[in-house]
């Protein structure tokens, strides 16, 4: 916790404002190790995990089917026109109603469901029979028509739907005319989706969102308290695949309600917007940069092997993109690669995969500008655009990219800063996210656009606390980039053998960027939360070629393992023969990461033998330790101990911290002096111009002159290139003591390991008057050294 830095004195009136099993053995405990997410409750600010990125139910599928009951300002006018569209619902009656308002019921349901699968291609193994092998079948369905009796038929046997009773015996029932409840939809349709889509598995009552092998981890409120398990579970999944939203305000799921043939059409479609089905003809979509292209036939199937051309239209030349004669003008631009010609099929163009999809490359902030319209077609080979083509068009606006483009990922964990082990049960989340800048060159994250990212994730698991020899289990994952620029990585190991009281099993996590060459890659591969030796490509170390992290599960019992302490960053000194008062905040904590309450630590000061303070620690962990200080300018070195209570010897444990005590520079002009620290809250960097001499604090302000590396800047941005330049060398050194210590350890025929040198930070002054609040003086921050730590190898 950091101490408010003390403000300038009153002459500088400037505002600074982680035993051995058999390897068998072991595998089978770690693969049952992982555990379940505890479920969150669903509130207002939740979303779900992985709603369809595409849709079913665009161009010719949102035409009008002219039922006379359907509203056009209806919420599910273009759902019941596209479920019409496919031919899943046929309306009621002679066909010229829908009936929106109609409860739909369980015949009704199978009968969806199973065109649904047929217009999908949805194939499903024959997966629930009777005891001999046949077909489950229902003694109330059998004065039902062929199409209804084959559904029914189909579904169960598919195991999308179940009978109401199915005890095997001649007297199941279905019981075709009850109404669907809307647990009974979830269910159905997340069946419906584990058939239909990659992205979702189902193993008994649980369902796990592929490619991250998660299982849904938001549940509603009212569901949990009222329904079974496996009910929860679908509930779970239906609505982090975007297919329900909950009722009322979205925190209530209302799961004995009923479900209305207009609300069906809608969770149908959404269900079906996971599969592969797409209307007639070329279509194109786009979900932030990312363009889709889907080419198929009247029967809804697939076209592979097919060229198709996409070109765009800036927002201001759409109107302008089509001559008299319907052939394209020159207010339009090929957007299909190097060398294609714009409306022309030719060699350049995307071509259609077995799935009948082309992908187009992430779109860049450029191509994009400030909105544009893309068209999408396709023809023979060498013909060009002309008025009777059929084309698809999508606009992309520039507010759907969120940001520029990624400029690096990060990695947050949710493993307590400084913990060296997680306790068996405990998940480790590791959350990978995109960042960008914004025009302002501030970092934010990167959502739209980069969803089709791609990594490839290994865990290998090792028994005890060093990951050595061959793993016990090795798992791979390939992880999808979600919708907004994030990636999660979830591990949990239950302890192998419980009776016992010392197993420790060790995991590693190596994440490579799949599909990209090292240059983009780079910048993609997040850096490394702990210094370790980075993995390289061609011998090359600017190029990171993948990020790798250890976690240690364990059973230890909590004892003291890490104790930090935090000074402010600078006081101004006191007068001779004065004192003033300074604080030291000291952390303690257990090798878990958690707080250790009541534990003594001590603090003395380098060159004063006479300071020694006790102070206790409360319940966060952090014992407050106040003390006068009576020297002059100068940097103190403070060190904390802390007793662990062993019979051990030098068991004790130490940490240091700086204080800078400094003066008001006096002179107007420096030059080259070093930059020691600086608080950014008080606009003040201290510096320092030979290792015996004072140090000294030199304010700044917005009125002031502000340059970096010999460029103008503004007062905002020179204050983020000073503190982005102090973390660089905070972690350039931490790196650097990390190597050296690595290269004094590693076998003599090992090569050693590159060690970073840190930036330099130097800091020049002109015109300074820290008695005068209106000057205006000239600040030039110079950083030498580049901008990573990869770039100071040596």
């Amino acid at each position: 916790m950091p101490v408010t830095a003390h403000r300038h004195s009153l002459e500088r009136v400037r505002h600074h404002c982680l035993l051995i099993l058999t390897a068998s053995a072991l595998a089978a405990a770690l693969l049952a190790a992982i555990a379940p997410h505890p479920a969150g409750a669903i509130d207002q600010f939740s979303e779900p995990d992985m709603p369809p990125e595409f849709t079913a139910c665009l161009g010719p599928a949102l035409e009008d089917q002219d039922f006379e009951d359907v509203a056009a300002s209806s919420a599910f006018t273009d759902d019941i026109n596209c479920l019409a569209y496919y031919g899943i619902t046929r309306g009621t009656g002679d066909g010229s109603v829908y009936s929106p308002s109609r409860r739909v019921s369980r015949w009704q349901m199978a009968v969806f469901l199973d065109r649904a699968m047929r217009i999908a291609d949805i194939t499903a193994p024959v997966s629930r029979t009777d005891d001999a092998g046949l077909p489950i079948t229902y003694e109330d369905t059998e004065d039902r028509p062929s199409e209804v009796r084959n559904a029914i038929t189909r579904v169960v046997r598919a195991g999308v739907m179940t009978g109401r009773t199915e005890p095997r015996v001649a007297s199941a029932t279905f019981a075709p005319d009850d109404s669907v409840t809307r647990v009974e939809m979830a269910t159905f349709l997340v069946n419906l989706v584990a058939l239909a889509s990659q992205d979702v598995v189902k193993q008994g009552d649980e369902f796990f969102l592929t490619p991250r092998r998660l299982k849904p981890d938001d549940a509603f409120a009212d569901a949990l308290s009222t329904l079974t398990t496996a009910e929860n579970n679908a509930i779970s999944a239906a609505y982090e695949l975007g297919i329900t939203r909950g009722v009322g305000d979205g925190t209530r799921f209302n799961g004995s309600g009923h479900v209305t043939r207009g609300q069906m059409a809608a969770f149908i479609m959404r269900a079906l917007a996971h599969s592969n089905l797409r209307p007639e003809g070329v279509t194109v979509q786009a979900v932030g940069a990312d363009v889709l292209v889907s080419l198929r036939n009247a029967d809804f199937e697939p076209v592979p092997n097919r060229l198709v051309d996409v070109f765009a239209a800036n927002d201001a030349s759409v109107a302008l993109a089509f001559r008299a004669d319907g052939t394209c003008s020159n207010r339009v631009r090929s957007l299909t690669g190097l060398g294609s010609r714009v409306c022309v099929i030719d060699s350049f163009d995307p071509i259609t995969g077995n799935d009948g999809d082309a992908w187009l490359n992430p779109l860049s902030v450029d191509q994009i500008g400030d909105g544009i319209t893309l068209f999408a077609w396709t023809d023979s080979t060498g013909r060009a655009l002309r008025a009777a083509t059929q084309y698809s068009m999508v606009r992309i606006t520039k507010f759907d990219l969120n940001s520029n483009e990624v400029t690096k990922a990060v990695i947050s964990s949710s493993v307590p800063e400084g913990a060296d082990l997680v306790a068996f049960g405990t998940t480790a989340t590791f959350t990978l996210q995109l960042r960008g800048e914004t025009v302002d060159e501030v970092e934010v994250d990167v959502g739209a656009g980069r969803q089709r990212l791609e990594y490839e994730l290994v865990k290998r698991y090792y028994t005890g606390k060093r990951a050595a020899g061959r793993p016990v289990t090795t798992e791979t994952e390939i992880l999808r980039v979600q919708r907004d620029g994030s990636l999660k990585i979830d591990v949990t190991v239950a302890d192998p053998q419980p009776a016992r009281r010392d197993n420790n099993v060790t995991v590693t996590l190596t994440l490579s960027r799949r599909g990209s060459n090292q240059g983009e890659a780079e910048k993609l591969i997040p850096e490394p939360r702990q210094p370790v030796q980075y993995l390289t490509s061609n011998n090359d170390p600017r190029y990171v070629s993948s990020w790798r992290e250890t976690v240690i599960f364990s059973e230890e019992t909590p004892t003291a393992s890490k104790l930090t302490a935090v000074s402010p960053g600078y006081r101004i000194a006191p007068a001779v023969n004065t004192s003033t008062t300074n604080v030291v905040l000291a952390t303690l904590i257990d090798q878990y990461g958690n707080p250790l309450p009541g534990a003594t630590v001590r603090l003395t000061s380098v060159g004063n033998s006479t300071l020694r303070v006790d102070a206790v620690t409360g319940n966060d962990g952090i014992a407050r330790i106040t003390y006068l200080y009576r020297g002059g300018a100068g940097i103190e070195i403070l060190t904390l101990s802390h007793d662990r209570g062993t019979t051990t010897k030098n068991d004790d444990m130490f940490t240091s911290a700086r204080a800078y005590w400094v003066i008001e520079a006096r002179s107007a002009t420096g030059s080259n002096d070093n930059v020691l620290t600086a608080s950014i809250a008080d606009r003040a960097i201290i510096v320092r111009d030979a290792p015996d001499a004072s140090p000294v604090v030199i304010s700044y302000d917005p009125g002031d002159q502000l340059f970096v590396n010999g460029k103008p800047s503004s007062f905002d941005q020179f204050s983020k290139e000073l503190a982005d330049a102090l973390e660089l060398r905070r972690d350039c050194e931490a790196r650097k003591n990390a190597a050296e210590l690595q290269n004094r350890l590693k076998a003599s025929d090992d090569p050693p390991v590159a060690v970073p040198s840190p930036p330099g930070i130097t800091l020049d002054w002109e015109s300074y008057d820290y008695t005068n609040i209106t000057d205006i003086a000239a600040v030039k921050l110079l950083v030498v050294g580049g901008t990573s730590c990869k770039d100071n190898n040596t």
